[in-house]
């Protein structure tokens, strides 16, 4: 019989035996006198594209050759498994029985081992191997039996493997040939007259296990098998010196223990455990874990990670949770003497209240600039240095009541302006505000902050007046706003085009420069371009002055008080020039700077609008005094027009009573009169 190339899209074996409790079970019996032949099975998982479905309801997932189960009874004699690959190629559970006989089993990986025994006190089945072949099988642990679980049982050899050879057998981690991790394994796993040829693993070329005296299998040629070093092997069980150490360590109080201390772990025949260096297939069941501890804890302590695990020959990691399976004489010894501290080191508490520890001091980085390392990481600074490295300067500081005072006195001052330009409006109508041009006082205003909007302006207005008074008279005296307007908006327009180019290609730049006393601060650099806008502001500085000096003796009632608003600033950049040139300190620079601003935006407020709104003022005090005594001139000669008339209406009351008196008495006499003629 030949099988080749087997490959199942669902989760069934090549074989599959199922028997039943009711039963005797059932047998299926291979036997032929031709040498059958199982070959390329599963090849899909060389590669990992098999893409065969999985069913929840089966209990017998990753087995790719055999699967037996429920008492059945499997014998297969005189045949060949060939190139075959998977997770576990035999699987058999529920007091089953396989005979193999005559059988070889070759060129083939199964990551769980050919045999995968996971058993317990109910659940075991029988293996019986004979005069079979195990060549080039290759898996994780234990390529031919893998024994993950083996509980203690009644019967004695439940797996037998007689008069078989295991040749160029290997497995990556432990057990070229069986891995256990069962203590009943010697109990139950023999290997009767076996040969074995060339296995190899990186732990135990033939067989790895827990211990030798339980968990190892039954080897009826284990003395000669002792006598080749790395055929067997176990779990560690001792621990070793890497290298020979004196008798005494001396360190002081606070000192690392040495580098290069290690230890090497080794098994119950001598033999040292190799953990490998590659963590494919790496889990905690290989991890080995270690604790350093004193034997005296009242004089000593332990500063620092005393629990890790060893992995690749290396302590790196800290503990991790878990089982853990002591071995015998797993502790080593080291004497150590702890040195008194000299007057070269330092004596204090820096990882414990308790204890003290002897340290020189080091810094990390190292300290710059001949600054000293005084400590852990502390340096001394020298030289005007600062920084936990010296490697800062100390930072200018400003005087902060300065700049306090300072910026009162510039909000003050912006809320006169504010006040002053409401003031020309609603006064544009007087002589003075509309003879000083209403839109260059408000401009002036406006450009308290800037050069160019009131120097400019101001020498625009004294020009004004200079053609006027002091120019040819042959000549047209008056400059039209128009162009005064266009000279102001040309200075206006450099100004903007140059600080729009700065910022655009990032002319201005900020770099750090140091003060007479070596403190840090950042100072504004100007492109050599600069210089051409400097010279402008001195030119018009220079103009300023001259027609400020021409205009000196024009009657004033002629002119406006340009001559001192120009003198000032002037004086003030003249000043301010002189002081930077020395080698005061930046800071009385800076504060002459904010005071000559100040002074000139004072002087040009009092000289140019304050001085109006005065005159303004007295002329609306005399307009209401020659008012006030108007209208009591004609009251009074109301008054006296008044007083006449009364008294002519008096007079004239007095002479017509008189007369009606008069009258009376006539017109009385003559009736008496008429009363005795009658009589």
């Amino acid at each position: 019989m030949e099988v080749n190339d087997f490959y199942s899209k669902t989760e069934n074996e090549l074989i599959q035996i199922a028997g039943s409790s009711k039963t005797d079970g059932i047998v299926i019996f291979l036997k032929t006198n031709i040498s059958s032949r199982i070959r390329n099975i599963h090849l899909c998982n060389i590669n990992n594209s098999c893409e065969n479905v999985k069913d929840s309801s089966k209990g017998y997932y990753n087995t790719d050759l055999i699967y037996v189960s429920k008492e059945g009874t499997l014998e297969i004699t005189d045949t060949v498994f060939d190139n075959a690959y998977g997770n576990k190629a035999i699987n058999i559970i529920e007091q089953s029985q396989m005979k193999f006989n005559n059988v070889t089993f070759s060129n083939s990986y199964f990551e769980d081992g050919l045999f995968m025994v996971n058993f317990n006190d109910i659940n075991y089945s029988y293996y019986d191997i004979e005069n079979s072949h195990f060549k080039n099988l290759t898996s994780i642990n234990g390529s031919v039996l893998d024994i993950v679980n083996l509980d203690d049982i009644t019967e004695d050899y439940i797996i037998e493997f007689k008069n078989s050879i295991f040749e160029n057998n290997s497995a990556l981690k432990f057990g070229g040939v069986v891995f256990s991790l069962s203590s009943y394994t010697k109990k139950h796993v023999s290997f009767e007259n076996c040969e074995f040829r060339n296995n190899h693993a990186m732990n135990g070329h033939i067989s790895f296990s827990l211990n030798n005296k339980d968990s190892e299998p039954n080897f009826s040629n284990i003395k000669d098998l002792k006598e080749i070093p790395g055929l067997l092997s176990t779990n560690p069980t001792k621990l070793k010196l890497s290298e020979d150490l004196l008798e005494r360590i001396s360190l002081f109080s606070g000192d690392r223990i040495p580098e290069g201390i290690s230890c090497k772990l080794y098994d119950d025949y001598d033999s040292e455990v190799y953990l490998g260096l590659d963590n494919s297939y790496m889990s905690l069941n290989n991890i080995f874990s270690y604790e350093v501890e004193v034997d005296d804890t009242y004089n000593t302590e332990l500063i620092g990670q005393t629990q890790s695990f060893c992995f690749n020959d290396l302590c790196t990691f800290p503990s991790v949770k878990g089982e853990y399976y002591p071995f015998e004489n797993n502790y080593i010894n080291l004497d150590f003497e702890i040195k008194n501290c000299t007057n070269d080191y330092l004596f204090q508490n820096i990882e414990s209240t308790t204890f003290k520890s002897c340290y020189k001091p080091t810094c990390n980085p190292l300290c710059k600039n001949n600054g000293e390392c005084i400590n852990i990481n502390i340096c001394k600074c020298t030289n005007h240095y600062t920084g936990s490295i010296c490697d800062e300067r100390f930072k200018m500081e400003r005087i902060k009541i300065i700049d306090y005072l300072m910026r009162i006195i510039e909000i003050f001052l912006s809320i006169v302006s504010a006040s002053f330009i409401i003031a020309i409006i609603l006064f544009k109508k007087e002589k003075n505000i509309k003879a000083a041009s209403i839109d260059f006082l408000i401009i002036i205003l406006v450009g308290l902050i800037g050069f160019v909007l009131v120097f400019g302006s101001i020498t625009l207005k004294t020009l004004r007046i200079y053609r006027i008074f002091c120019y040819k008279k042959s000549t047209k005296r008056t400059i039209d706003y128009r162009v005064m307007y266009s000279i102001l908006f040309c200075f206006v327009f450099l100004y903007v085009v140059v600080t729009g180019i700065y910022y655009i290609f990032d002319k201005i730049k900020l770099s750090a420069a140091l003060t007479t006393d070596y403190k840090e601060f950042n100072k504004c650099e100007f492109p050599k371009s600069q210089r051409v806008c400097d010279l402008i502001n001195y030119s018009v500085l220079m103009v300023g002055c001259y027609l400020s000096y021409s205009i000196r003796n024009i009657n004033s009632k002629f002119k406006e008080d340009l001559v001192v608003p120009v003198y000032v600033y002037v004086l003030c950049v003249i000043i301010s020039w002189l002081i930077r040139t020395t080698d005061i300190s930046l800071i009385v620079q800076d504060f002459f700077g904010g005071v000559g601003t100040i002074l000139s935006t004072i002087v040009i407020l009092i000289y140019i609008y304050i001085f109006k709104f005065i005159a303004i003022y007295y002329k609306r005090k005399i307009e209401e005094a020659s008012a006030s005594n108007s209208t009591n001139l004609k009251s009074n000669q109301n008054s006296n027009s008044n007083m006449l008339l009364n008294q002519n209406l008096s007079n004239s009351n007095t002479l017509l009573n008189q007369n009606m008196i008069n009258s009376n008495k006539l017109y009385k006499q003559n009736i008496s009169n008429s009363n005795m003629t009658s009589n």
